[in-house]
């Protein structure tokens, strides 16, 4: 590490511990356990994408052949720097061969982050760069550097660190997203509430997507613990954002908890009148749960349907349907407003498969009923 006032600490191997508030890392040194703090510009190199294993250096003060390699770790030789980043240190080109899956993360976000030092762009910029490359089709990895870059800049940005979890995810890298979002609770717990009231709608975001990723890893409790956090957060806040609140109902389905997730659809759907998610996902639970409800079911999707933005009317209108054709079988009535409903939901989305199917079924039993000289 290229630290004057401790030339004993320049050169050795430390772990990072986390990024705090004033932009300098937490270290702790592998061999005396010492934890110090240190700049970001005086880490030399990471061994793995985690960042641990890392070696510190000032180039300045340490000639490259005192530095170790990074693929096997002696020390001499014929030393040369990664043409990438321009701070790993290899010894041979088989080292550096050998050793690139674990360096490549490292090496491509640091040349990220030259690039955009030499630019002296602030966080927002850099961030509003990663929310443009998201936008584009291909674009996810570069929209990923610049999200990462953007936190490095700004550790409380807490708006790039939920957007850029969800580009992690979208990638498949759930984990990558866990430990982002992980650390980024952890900043956020640990610093003064001035800087948390930073982006508070986005720290609320932080604790959503930290729920969505433990439920793509089927831990349900953690999930409701990070979803009861973000809901905490909303309502100190008077955010109304509806998303924890949401997924708490889909927690329950998965417990089976059958009265919590129905208790949950018609808080939520009072809570959020506004919200047409809301009155759908009750109207589905209403139908699940009780199945002779005919009219609540109903009146909950007319609901969705008054509030729906147009994007997932087809499933409206097809739930509806479903819900007015078993009301017509039990009750021996007409099945002419299921049957438009199922139409409809085909004229929205033609290849609807739920609608295809029970439209047939409520053309088949219009038929029957006819042939059968009911009063329809």
């Amino acid at each position: 590490m290229g630290l004057v006032n401790r030339d004993d600490l320049n050169g050795k191997v430390v772990k990072l511990e986390a990024l705090q508030p004033s932009g300098r890392w937490q270290v702790t040194c592998e061999k005396s356990g010492e934890s110090i703090l240190i700049k970001p510009a005086n880490l030399h190199t990471f061994s793995d994408a985690l960042g641990y294993g890392t070696t510190a250096r000032n180039p300045r003060d340490t000639p490259m052949k005192d530095l170790p390699c990074n693929g096997c770790g002696e020390v001499g030789g014929n030393n040369k720097a990664c043409v990438g980043c321009r701070i790993a240190i290899y010894c041979s080109k088989e080292c550096q061969t050998k050793h690139w899956p674990d360096h490549k993360v490292f090496c491509k976000q640091a040349k990220k982050n030259q690039e955009l030092d030499a630019q002296d762009l602030s966080a927002l910029d850099i961030y509003h760069k990663g929310v443009a490359a998201a936008q584009r089709r291909g674009q996810e990895r570069e929209a990923i550097d610049f999200y990462r870059a953007s936190i490095v800049k700004d550790p409380f940005l807490f708006v790039a660190v939920a957007n850029l979890a969800s580009m992690l995810r979208r990638v498949g890298d759930n984990e990558g997203a866990l430990t982002v979002l992980l650390d980024a609770v952890r900043r956020g717990a640990e610093a003064p509430q001035s800087a948390v009231a930073y982006e508070p709608r986005a720290f609320y975001i932080v604790h959503e997507t930290l729920g969505n990723a433990f439920m793509s890893n089927h831990d349900v409790q953690r999930a409701m613990a990070s979803y009861r956090q973000a809901m905490k957060i909303a309502e100190a806040l008077r955010l109304r954002e509806p998303g924890a609140y949401i997924q708490m109902g889909a927690c329950y389905d998965l417990l089976g908890d059958h009265a919590a997730s129905l208790r949950t659809k018609r808080e939520n759907a009072e809570r959020f009148p506004g919200a047409y998610i809301c009155h759908y996902n009750l109207g589905c639970e209403l139908r699940t749960q009780q199945p002779m409800a005919f009219d609540t079911a109903a009146a909950s999707f007319r609901k969705a349907l008054t509030l729906s933005d147009g994007r997932r009317d087809a499933d409206v209108h097809a739930m509806l349907g479903v819900t007015l054709l078993d009301e017509a079988v039990v009750r021996r009535s007409s099945p002419a407003d299921a049957i438009a409903c199922f139409e409809e939901a085909l004229r929205r989305d033609r290849h609807h498969p739920a609608a295809q199917r029970d439209l047939q079924k409520a053309k088949a039993y219009a038929m029957v009923a006819d042939h059968s000289g009911l009063n329809l």
